[in-house]
């Protein structure tokens, strides 16, 4: 289903569109089969150890009714699509290229999408660590907890004193430092990309 379909039907816009699939393509190579036939065998020792005046390449007629169309993708990916015609006579070259560039697309699709939710994935992790990191920090100490790095806290004025008044969360660390932690124990990639 293309973008129009969906204005049509008055259905929900997609997150992703077709010009956002445009969008990643840096640069497109068209060739029919035969072009890469030719090519591949110009640079073969068997064809260069011909002499000069005998280098012909003559490729399978068959060959040049497949079209290839190579997308190459702002990040280096390359992504192709093949279109075929099966009678000669009726080969067109522009409607080979827009079918194979239309293969090819359909081809990135998929990509992006995958691509799309590891990003809302990461980011929902991002969200649950940072939850975590609050809930800690606001965690009351239990009453029997030890204090360390030689820091001294009178338990009976802070049980004498305002309810309220008793330790909560850590100050060992910082929430930056928390985060880092729980990153490590839940074994977040962006934890182990560092």
């Amino acid at each position: 289903m293309n973008d129009k379909q969906i204005q049509i039907q008055n259905l929900p816009a997609p997150c992703i569109t077709t010009a956002d699939i445009e969008a990643l393509i840096a640069r497109e190579t068209y060739f029919t089969a035969g072009d890469g036939f030719a090519g591949a065998m110009s640079m073969s020792p068997e064809f260069m150890g011909q002499p000069e005046g005998s280098r012909v390449i003559q490729p399978p007629e068959q060959l040049d009714l497949l079209t290839v169309c190579v997308l190459i993708t702002r990040n280096g990916h390359t992504v192709t699509g093949e279109s075929h015609c099966a009678d000669p006579a009726k080969f067109d070259e522009v409607r080979g290229r827009t079918e194979a560039r239309k293969r090819a697309i359909d081809k990135l699709w998929p990509m992006v999408i995958y691509a799309e939710r590891e990003r809302l994935a990461r980011g929902a992790a991002t969200k649950v660590t940072d939850e975590m990191v609050g809930r800690f920090l606001a965690w009351k100490l239990p009453q029997d907890f030890a204090p360390d790095c030689h820091i001294s806290f009178n338990r009976q004025a802070a049980l004498a004193s305002q309810p309220g008044n008793w330790p909560f969360g850590t100050n060992l660390l910082h929430a930056g430092q928390v985060r880092d932690m729980l990153n490590h124990v839940i074994g977040s990639a962006d934890q182990q990309a560092t």
